[in-house]
Order: structure tokens, then C-alpha cells, then sequence
């Protein structure tokens, strides 16, 4: 993967972060998209791991929202 790619990759990923604290924004599917992206461009044990990891982590926190009471304004 080149510098590039990397560069617009931690572009996404920026882009996610600051999504997160956007209301509407998906934040944290853009993240997890990003991380697919690098995962599937440069395969190694690495990148599989930190897929894997941001899976578990995007899944726990759709569980733990799903739990809690919806929001009133």
C-alpha cells in the first residue's frame, strides 16, 4: 500500500472520528470501513487482527446501545 493510500485511509478514519460526535454522522461505520479498506489492500496478520478487533468493539457497542433506554429531548 502506498503512502497515498495509507494517507486517505487515515483521512476516513479521521473523518469517522469527528462523525462520532456528529449527530446523523455514521462515525463509527466509516472507522470500521477504513480499517476493512487497509485490512483488504495490505493482508497481513496485523491488519486481520485490528479488523477483527474493530468488529468486536463496533458490535459490543451496537449490543450495549441497543440496551440502554432511548434518549428523550
Amino acid at each position: 500500500m502506498g503512502a497515498w493510500e495509507l494517507l486517505l485511509v487515515g483521512v476516513v478514519m479521521l473523518l469517522g472520528l469527528c462523525g462520532v460526535l456528529v449527530p446523523g454522522v455514521p462515525g463509527a461505520w466509516l472507522v470500521w470501513a477504513a480499517v476493512l479498506w487497509w485490512t483488504l489492500q495490505d493482508p497481513n496478520g496485523l491488519a486481520w487482527g485490528v479488523l477483527v478487533g474493530a468488529t468486536l468493539v463496533l458490535l459490543a457497542a451496537q449490543a450495549v446501545r441497543w440496551q440502554l433506554p432511548p434518549r428523550r429531548l
